[in-house]
């Protein structure tokens, strides 16, 4: 299963984010940059419900233990880890 499909739009977004906004990112205090990061994962986390929903899905097979607030939580800590 390709979890990780990509097309133009996605490419372009990455050569901004990739380049331009680490270099700016870098002159930045580190828990500045880590506050920037962590807000990042948080506009991913709600803007990509399908990848959001499958982290759930395979977080509630590994850890059926977890209440649905804390797949939710290791969900969104899922999304901020990435970037």
């Amino acid at each position: 299963m390709n979890l990780a499909q990509e097309n133009l739009l996605q490419d372009c977004g990455r050569l901004v984010v990739w380049y331009p906004f680490r270099w700016l990112t870098g002159v930045l205090p580190l828990r500045a940059r880590l506050k920037l990061f962590e807000a990042c994962g948080d506009l991913g986390f709600a803007l990509f419900r399908e990848k959001r929903d499958l982290l759930d899905r395979r977080v509630a097979l590994v850890l059926p233990h977890f209440t649905p607030g804390q797949r939710r939580e290791a969900v969104r800590d899922s999304f901020r880890n990435y970037f």
